[in-house]
């Protein structure tokens, strides 16, 4: 008798293939989210452009293919300029096909959205703007209605396709970039857990504004099934000659410093001094939280300034390490 799913050891492994190299992977359902006016739909567009001119973006190669782009937000004068702009900071002509549908109504409800892509069965990628404006009539925090999110990732991303959608992030967040880039993911992505469930991969963006205009994207990539530089990244967006637009890599983001470090280290004087999380909170009079008190003097252990004890059921000591070797030993 044969059998069946037996693992080869040694056998020849594939290589990842991507929409953007190193950056978004091929096949997934991928969700670009920010709040409202970040421009995540400029980086889309942006994307769109360089694939189907078989180019570069930011550095980084592209798979080169065909591109549906559904914009439900935008009327299609605005779009197409935008389009064009992009298009004008790429030399030579576009070797693949950009099919647009601008602001007609289609639906994941009634599965209008579903035929419109199945018409276009030769695209690698679709960009979806935004995810809100076609869930009209769904809930999108039960999984009975996400459903149809699950049924067109099914039929799309396992065809080959990446499917990117726009997604906003509540007006109410009040985070920093830094607290977008470096904080809590499940916090930051959507609002909703169903939502989050389906993605493959997604992207957390903020943005800094210059005049009024946008002036560089912060981004932070995060994926469930494939290798992606979790270290998040900027691009920054250049005004070029002739009205050209483009995103150029503007490296890596660094976490700004903690002033919170600061007051927390301060509380330590002696390698004996031991102290509580609870301890740390009332010597520091309210000035940092509890929590955030906790998460400090993690951060801090973990980076070998403090020395770390379990006292006992949720009670952790820290004081001054003496010497390296002893930051670890309790762990």
């Amino acid at each position: 008798m044969t059998e069946l799913n037996v693992f080869k050891f040694g056998g020849k492994m594939s290589e990842a293939e991507w929409v953007l190299k190193g950056t978004i992977p091929l096949g997934h359902l991928v969700l670009v989210t920010a709040q409202a006016g970040i421009g995540k739909s400029f980086w889309l567009e942006a994307l769109a452009v360089s694939v189907v001119h078989g180019r570069s973006f930011m550095g980084k190669n592209t798979i080169a293919g065909d591109v549906l782009l559904i914009d439900q937000d935008t009327a299609s004068d605005d779009l197409n300029k935008r389009l064009n702009r992009f298009a004008l900071a790429i030399e030579g002509k576009p070797k693949h096909k950009l099919h647009v549908l601008s602001m007609q109504g289609l639906s994941l409800k009634d599965d209008t959205l579903t035929r419109a892509i199945n018409r276009f069965p030769d695209v690698v990628l679709v960009i979806i703007d935004s995810l809100h404006s076609l869930c009209v009539g769904l809930d999108t925090n039960t999984t009975k209605d996400m459903s149809k999110l699950a049924s067109l990732k099914s039929r799309c991303c396992d065809s080959g396709k990446t499917v990117a959608f726009s997604h906003h992030i509540s007006e109410k967040n009040t985070d920093t970039v830094d607290d977008m880039m470096f904080g809590e993911v499940r916090k930051l992505s959507m609002g909703n857990s169903v939502v989050n469930q389906q993605a493959d991969s997604y992207y957390i963006m903020a943005s800094s504004v210059n005049k009024g205009q946008l002036d560089k994207l912060y981004i932070r990539p995060v994926s469930k099934r494939a290798l992606l530089p979790q270290q998040p990244f900027k691009a920054s967006l250049v005004n070029g000659t002739g009205s050209s637009l483009s995103f150029e890599y503007g490296g890596l983001v660094e976490k700004a410093k903690d002033v919170n470090e600061t007051y927390v280290m301060n509380l330590f004087e002696k390698p004996e001094d031991w102290k509580s999380v609870n301890d740390c909170q009332e010597e520091l009079k309210g000035l940092v939280g509890l929590n955030k008190v906790r998460d400090v003097l993690m951060q801090l252990h973990h980076l070998g300034k403090l020395a770390f004890n379990k006292a006992g059921p949720n009670k952790y000591m820290f004081c001054l390490p003496e010497n390296k070797e002893e930051v670890n030993d309790d762990e």
